[in-house]
């Protein structure tokens, strides 16, 4: 139980780094998108619009697989809690059960 434990904690823990690590890569796409658009302030009309689209259509892109990806990190972590609570109702109807069972055989003496 107790590595089962050790495993579950470990896996959330890697979930939660990845899903930060998704949110640290969301804010440096921002603070890229902010740079260009800087830049584009000194382009021409047709060529802003140009990078903006690009620019813009990467960063939908970008927001969409780290929205799907933290999507399934949440339901990983879900599963594995709902796991880790499954297991322990488990565990404890188990050692009711021993605990029953050596009374009765404590009675029986």
């Amino acid at each position: 139980m107790i590595r089962e434990k050790i495993i579950s904690s470990s896996k959330i823990k890697h979930l939660e780094d990845l899903k930060e690590k998704l949110s640290i890569d969301l804010n440096e796409m921002n603070g890229k998108f902010e740079t260009a658009m800087k830049h584009l302030n000194n382009k021409s009309e047709s060529e802003k619009q140009k990078l903006q689209n690009s620019i813009e259509s990467q960063i939908k892109s970008l927001e969409n697989k780290h929205k799907d990806e933290v999507e399934d990190l949440q339901f990983r972590l879900d599963k594995m809690t709902n796991e880790q609570a499954e297991r322990e109702k488990y565990f404890k109807k188990e050692k009711e059960d021993l605990q029953v069972h050596i009374t009765k055989l404590q009675n029986n003496d």
